[in-house]
């Protein structure tokens, strides 16, 4: 992709200056020193014959001020800049830009015309709400602009022009700007020095490491390549930065020029969103709080879901298979209820919308019979419309697909006539979501299922593509994601079964967390390989996680072997000890179904499952009350569930990246391997083929070894030794072993027992197994809370470190019902908790 490098004069005066130092304010364009001044309602200096030369407004904790003379947007906190553009520094232009879509994949074709930049700002009018002005460049119009109050008491910026249909925004970059967010990035954590388109697309199988148009650009992935870009991320000096748009965008981050921000976006009007709070992690909640929750999730999300196909009786086995071992489980997906064929090494699915009676031929049975043995059954679907599957002539002849200029069906096609003839369903008629939703997706809850994939939704085509709509493909083609998921959820809504359901999508764009359950990583390649393997799973869950997808899954281990080994025993063991880490625990069988390694190819891999499913479901009481308090704030006698750690309180994500929880760390910006599960687990997982060996980052404090649940003696798992940050420790990680440490104050409740299921059912009317006795790891060193959503809650108050008396080997301590123990240096309170539970506390 071809980088405009822009304009080099990017702000008048010292362009230069770090944000946060005073910045002068040259005075050029029109200038009036004949014109008498005069404070106007407080807002803004005005001139006495003509419009304001400088206003002001406070929003939220934003002071902005606009000056006319100088020609500059200025945002201050308190006495630091945090926003300044000059009227130089916004540039527009009449783009020509050509897309070639092929499998999902795109060449995009941009001239090389230069964006024409503004040289002066004239203030049109203030009030207490709004500032509106325009850009001039010479006497020619070229754009205006307002700056207002957005929801959240969020300050926004919207500019329109006057000329063109791309437009260019620059601010200036400070030494130590580091940037997260931008959705599934899977190359990078901190985004620093990187140019990032962000356009929904294929990952690709395998990627380079540019963003330069590779030989078979049709297949290989590049390095920004992503299913879900998101317009938005969160600086390290606690500004978010958000672009509400559905249209090509492109964020160069201190690339081209390291002093120079750039915010370049394809359509004639800009909306971006300053988010300007006092913490990272304040800035982070309010960017999710601003577009949109997560919404509350039925509990049985949190046991694992495993795969199962082939056919009904396989299903029915492997249900049996999950009992018979007492595997905890909770769902059972089926990729081929719509029908499935070997091709050779791999196992294709059919392209009907329907269910396949052959394969499945007592579906209504098998859902009900797994539901009562406590699975919720899921299926799948998406909106190709194949040439010989079972919709295509109904679709095609009714027009509800998207249209070629000529009328004719828009059909992707390769050229050795491998990939069928295929349309895509038109989101933007009312006619085919109507189809989409009573015919289909009713239907599936119809007969018993519970949930589906709502896979691709990237490959909406542009290039001489006509929809029902009328509307501009270039503008419909991100957000066709975020309309494929809320289809979805309306369907589910409208069916009247959003507590039963669990959905789960893998593309995304602006506005996908409030219409989006589950989000998964993506099609991973079976390996350990950097580029798209196992290594990537954390930097795509951060990066989603901080622009709101806050239920987060990855296909265990890992689903395309085309171009690589299917899934070995050592990358099974590995990636099932980070599922169970991960909010969302779930297989797939991937591309060589037959090859991949899984739980039922030894005994040792069906017990190394096990183990890591019964952690998982443990950690139950732990990751609701997360999820309860992310999706809503939801409280229990007005106490807000979930965690306070130390002074970290308020919704997370369940996977936290570091460095909203140590901003002041620079070294946790940019690691890719390391991420926190809820506040107190911080999670290291092996990610290199043959180690047994790892180094940690641990920011500044004290870290202790999560008590795990079957550790082998000797092991980190049941250690009671400290580390403390800022450092890097080595620790051993034998194959089957997680590092996982909690930082001073993290509190862990979980279940004594593992619950074979957490779906609520008939004959399973509540979660009894999950409200009885518990094992709570506790991290010494300083204070933390925690709150289930019963409203039990554990109180630790105070930074001593000693181990009570009386504690056994495992530093552990038996108490029943509600509790008080007083130590050196700490108080442990237990309280709202029934006068029956048994309690295991374990001190590290």
């Amino acid at each position: 992709m071809r980088h405009h490098a822009g304009h080099s004069g990017h702000l008048s005066g010292d362009v230069h200056t770090r944000l946060g130092e005073e910045i002068p304010r040259p005075f050029f364009g029109l200038v009036r020193p004949w014109v008498p001044l005069f404070v106007s309602t407080g807002l803004f200096l005005a001139a006495a014959c003509g419009p304001p030369i400088q206003a002001s407004l406070t929003i939220g904790n934003a002071d902005v001020d606009v000056n006319a003379d100088a020609g500059t947007i200025t945002v201050r906190r308190g006495d630091e800049v945090v926003w300044r553009s000059a009227a130089s520094d916004w540039g527009q232009k009449k783009g020509s830009v050509f897309y070639d879509m092929q499998f999902g994949m795109f060449d995009i074709q941009e001239d090389q015309a230069a964006f024409r930049f503004a040289d002066r700002l004239e203030i049109k009018d203030a009030d207490d709400d709004a500032i509106r002005f325009s850009f001039f460049d010479a006497e020619d119009l070229v754009g205006e602009g307002v700056v207002e109050g957005r929801p959240g008491d969020q300050l926004g910026l919207t500019i329109t022009t006057a000329k063109g249909d791309q437009q260019i925004l620059n601010t200036p970059c400070a030494s130590d700007h580091h940037f997260i967010g931008l959705g599934a990035q899977s190359a990078d954590v901190d985004h620093r020095g990187q140019v990032v388109p962000l356009w929904v697309s294929e990952q690709g199988i395998g990627k380079s490491d540019s963003d330069e148009l590779p030989t078979v650009w049709q297949l290989l992935g590049r390095r920004h390549t992503t299913h879900a870009p998101m317009p938005m991320m969160v600086r390290s000096d606690a500004v978010a930065v958000v672009v509400d748009t559905s249209a090509f965008a492109r964020f160069d981050l201190c690339a081209t020029d390291v002093d120079v921000t750039s915010l370049e976006v394809w359509e004639d009007t800009l909306r971006l969103t300053l988010v300007v709070e006092d913490t990272v992690l304040a800035a982070q909640q309010a960017l999710v709080a601003q577009q949109g929750r997560t919404r509350l999730l039925a509990p049985y999300t949190f046991a694992p879901w495993n795969d199962a196909i082939f056919s009904e009786q396989n299903v029915r086995d492997f249900a049996a298979f999950l009992r018979d071992n007492e595997i905890p489980s909770s769902v059972i997906w089926s990729e081929d209820w719509r029908g499935g064929q070997n091709a050779g090494e791999l196992y294709r699915l059919d392209e009907d919308w329907r269910l396949d009676r052959d394969v499945y031929p007592t579906y209504e049975d098998m859902a009900a019979d797994l539901k009562a043995d406590g699975f919720a059954h899921q299926v799948y679907f998406n909106t190709f419309v194949t040439e010989g599957g079972d919709v295509f002539d109904e679709v095609t002849s009714a027009k509800l697909d998207v249209r070629r200029s000529s009328g004719e069906p828009y059909l992707f096609t390769g050229a050795d006539r491998e990939f069928s003839p295929t349309a895509l369903l038109d989101l933007t008629n009312p006619a085919a979501i109507t189809l989409m939703k009573e015919d289909h997706l009713k239907e599936a809850l119809r007969l018993g299922a519970r949930g589906w994939m709502a896979d691709y939704a990237e490959w909406m085509p542009v290039d001489d593509a006509v929809l029902s709509s009328g509307e501009d493909p270039a503008l419909v083609h991100n957000r066709y994601a975020v309309d494929w998921a809320r289809i979805n959820r309306e369907a589910v809504s409208e069916a009247g079964l959003l507590d039963e359901v669990v959905l789960f999508s893998r593309s995304g764009h602006f506005g996908s967390p409030k219409v989006v359950d589950v989000f998964w990583a993506g099609d991973q390649r079976t390996s350990f390989q950097v580029d798209d393997g196992l290594p990537t799973i954390i930097p795509l869950g951060i990066g989603t996680a901080v622009t709101g997808f806050d239920v987060y899954a990855h296909d265990i281990a890992g689903y395309q072997s085309t171009t690589n080994d299917p899934a070995n025993k050592e990358l099974f063991f590995r990636w099932t000890e980070l599922g169970a880490f991960s909010p969302v625990m779930r297989t797939h069988h991937g591309t060589h179904a037959r090859f991949n390694h899984n739980l039922q190819s030894d005994d040792e891999s069906t017990a190394h499952w096990k183990r890591y499913a019964e952690i998982h479901t443990r950690l139950y009481p732990y990751l609701r009350a997360l999820h309860l308090a992310a999706a809503a704030g939801a409280k229990v006698n007005g106490v807000a569930v979930g965690a306070v750690v130390g002074n970290v309180a308020g919704p997370l994500p369940l996977w936290v990246p570091m460095p909203l929880l140590h901003p002041k760390d620079d070294a946790v910006w940019a690691v890719r391997d390391q991420v926190y599960l809820g506040p107190s687990l911080l999670v290291a997982p092996v990610v290199t083929e043959g180690e047994v060996r790892r180094d940690i980052t641990l920011p500044a404090g004290r870290f202790v070894p999560f008590a795990m649940p079957g550790a082998e003696v000797g092991t980190l798992g049941i250690s009671t030794t400290a580390f403390v940050g800022p450092d890097v420790v080595t620790v051993n990680a034998a194959r089957g072993e997680i590092p996982v440490l909690m930082p001073a104050g993290g509190i862990v409740p979980m279940t004594a027992q593992a619950a074979q299921t957490l779906l609520v059912a008939d004959g399973m009317a509540d979660l009894r197994s999950t409200e009885g006795d518990r094992v709570v790891v506790i991290a010494l060193g300083a204070s933390g809370s925690f709150v289930e959503e019963s409203g039990a809650r554990y109180e630790l108050k105070g930074t001593g470190t000693t181990l009570p008396a009386g504690v056994d080997a495992e530093g552990g301590v038996d108490v029943v019902g509600n509790a008080i123990l007083t130590e050196d240096g700490y108080t442990l309170t237990l309280s709202g908790h029934p006068t029956t539970r048994n309690i295991r506390l374990i001190f590290r």
